[in-house]
C-alpha cells in the first residue's frame, strides 16, 4: 500500500478540528465534525472514547510510526 503524506495530513488535521469541536461541544459533535471531513465514523468515536489510542503527532521529518 503507498504511503500518501498528503492526505494523512488532511486527516489528521480533520482529526485536530473535531478533538477542537469536541471541546466547545461534546465527544459526539467532535466525532461527527471528523466524519464530516472524511473520517470514518469508528475512528473518530475511537479517538474520542480512547484518546491513549491515538497516534503521537508527526514530528516533521519524521515518519508518524
Amino acid at each position: 500500500m503507498k504511503f500518501d503524506a498528503r492526505s494523512d495530513n488532511e486527516l489528521e488535521a480533520a482529526v485536530n478540528r473535531g478533538l477542537a469541536t469536541a471541546q466547545l461541544k461534546g465527544w459526539l459533535a467532535g466525532a461527527e465534525a471528523m466524519e464530516k471531513e472524511g473520517v470514518p465514523f469508528h475512528v473518530a468515536a475511537r479517538v474520542m472514547l480512547y484518546p491513549e489510542r491515538r497516534r503521537a503527532p508527526k514530528q516533521k521529518g519524521r515518519p508518524a510510526h
